[in-house]
């Protein structure tokens, strides 16, 4: 089992549980590393179909990705990967229920 499926394993429990604020930010944080890699593998221009059969769970974030441009300067594909990261993390947590 590479590593990418054992993260997604890891969020599948994670996400089983009904987490505190406190939890559901660690899963946020989570879904945030799972966005990095699935990123990362864009820019470094890994094949799509590939990483879809590997982790057919993560099948719409992995085409969310693809959709993104693909740089060729390091600076820029860093930038992505992080923006990439920092979206998927928001999004979390404004899903997520607040503070009362």
């Amino acid at each position: 089992m590479g590593i990418f499926n054992r993260l997604l394993l890891l969020v599948v429990l994670a996400l089983s549980s009904v987490p505190t604020f406190a939890e559901s930010e660690a899963v946020c944080n989570f879904e945030g590393t799972v966005a990095f890699l699935i990123m990362s593998s864009r820019q470094n221009g890994e094949n799509i179909g590939q990483l879809i059969k590997e982790s057919p769970s993560s099948k719409k974030l992995i085409i969310r990705a693809y959709e993104q441009p693909r740089f060729d300067s390091d600076e820029y594909k860093q930038k992505a990967i992080k923006d990439f990261e920092n979206e998927i993390i928001l999004e979390c947590l404004k899903r997520e229920p607040s503070e009362s």
